[in-house]
């Protein structure tokens, strides 16, 4: 009678869900309410289930969700109840105590990738926006566009014999006020 309301969950599967729980607990002093800590767990987990890049559109599929929690999980990238920089500096604290020893390091100090992208935008009224030097070689491209300029920060990690980028933090770095 139990497995008609409860279903059985293999073994694995909850393993998995209370490693990704207790790499989620230190970051609780950045959510104001325990409802912004478990929306940040649900947003956490459709980023890893996504099936593509489409921003809060493909969380939502991902989560197998309906089109109207929409706005829901887009609310919560608004609201004020989740602390960015405590979060990002809670973040760095927990990949040094979970990567403490799959971390490369050189000379004693971890390696630190650096990357910056920049993404056209057509909006008229969205944050960030401005306009952008393209380098680019060829005249096919025109040599400025309106968009973000997005930079991001990861430590290298080997795991398997694999090198990971674990990401630290990504930031519209230009155009914002």
């Amino acid at each position: 009678m139990s497995t008609l309301f409860f279903p059985r969950v293999p073994q694995r599967s909850v393993l998995l869900w209370r490693a990704f729980w207790r790499a989620l607990q230190p970051l609780r002093p950045a959510c104001a309410r325990t409802t912004t800590l478990l929306w940040l767990a649900v947003v956490l987990a459709a980023l890893c289930l996504r099936p593509d890049l489409a921003g809060v559109t493909s969380l939502v599929r991902g989560l197998g969700w309906s089109e109207a929690s929409y706005y829901g999980v887009l609310h919560f990238f608004h609201s004020p109840a989740l602390d960015l920089e405590l979060l990002t500096r809670l973040w760095q604290e927990t990949l040094q105590r979970l990567f403490r020893r799959p971390l490369v390091r050189v000379n004693g100090r971890a390696v630190v990738l650096v990357d910056g992208l920049k993404r056209p935008k057509e909006g008229k009224k969205m944050p960030g926006v401005k306009s952008l030097h393209q380098e680019s070689h060829g005249n096919a491209k025109a040599s400025f566009i309106m968009g973000h300029s997005l930079q991001a920060v990861a430590v290298l990690a080997q795991a398997a014999g694999v090198y990971l980028a674990v990401p630290v933090a990504a930031r519209i770095h230009e155009g914002v006020v």
